[in-house]
C-alpha cells in the first residue's frame, strides 16, 4: 500500500489555506488541488509498503516521543521555481527549525532516507500546464504574510489510494505529541 507520514494541520489553518486555493483557482491556474481536507506537512513519503512494514513503522512510531510546537503558515513558494512552477506550497516560518528536527528523529527512528533535503511545506496545487502562471510571482508577493496559524500536536500514518477523482486517505495510525 502507498504510504506517507504527516504532520497534522488544524481545521482553522486548512480553512485558510483553502481560500488561498480558491485565489489560485480563480487567476485561471491549471492544477490539480488538494481537497480541505487532506492539507497537510508530509514528514516522509514511503511510498508503497508490504502490511509487515506498515506494521513495524506503527510499532515505532507508538514508541515515539516529541514536544507539541507552535507553527506559523507564512509565504508562497514554488518547486522547482516561480518561472516553472510544478508546485505551489505554503511554507513555515514559526515552527520550521522544530519540524526539521522532529523530520529528522523521525527518519532516524523508521530508517527513512530520501536522499533529499527536507523543506516543511503545504502543497496547495500541483500544475499541470504553464498556461497563466506568469501571475504566480504576483500571488505570491500578495501572500507574503502570515496565512495562518496552528499548534503541531498531530502525526498520522495515511494510506494513499490513487484515484480518477483524487487521492483518497485512509488513517493508519495516529500519534498525538505531548
Amino acid at each position: 500500500m502507498r504510504c506517507f507520514l504527516a504532520l497534522e494541520l488544524d481545521e482553522a489553518a486548512r480553512e485558510k489555506l483553502a481560500g488561498i486555493q480558491e485565489e489560485l483557482k480563480s487567476l485561471g491556474i491549471r492544477a490539480s488541488y488538494p481537497q480541505e481536507s487532506q492539507l497537510h506537512c508530509t514528514l516522509c513519503f514511503f511510498g508503497e509498503l508490504g502490511e509487515d512494514e506498515v506494521k513495524r513503522k506503527m510499532e515505532k512510531l507508538g514508541t515515539f516521543q516529541a514536544k507539541q510546537f507552535n507553527c506559523t503558515l507564512k509565504g508562497i513558494g514554488f518547486f522547482p521555481s516561480a518561472s516553472h512552477a510544478r508546485v505551489v506550497w505554503a511554507g513555515f516560518e514559526e515552527g520550521k527549525e522544530e519540524l526539521i528536527q522532529l523530520q529528522g528523529n523521525i527518519s532516524r527512528l523508521l530508517n527513512y532516507h530520501d536522499g533529499k533535503p527536507f523543506h516543511p511545506h503545504v502543497t496547495l496545487a500541483r500544475v499541470k500546464t504553464t498556461k497563466n502562471t506568469g501571475t504566480l510571482p504576483e500571488f505570491a508577493q500578495k501572500h507574503a504574510e502570515t496565512l495562518a496559524t496552528f499548534r503541531a500536536s498531530t502525526i498520522r500514518l495515511y494510506k494513499s489510494t490513487l484515484s480518477p477523482e483524487g487521492p483518497k486517505y485512509e488513517v493508519l495510525f495516529e500519534k498525538v505529541l505531548s
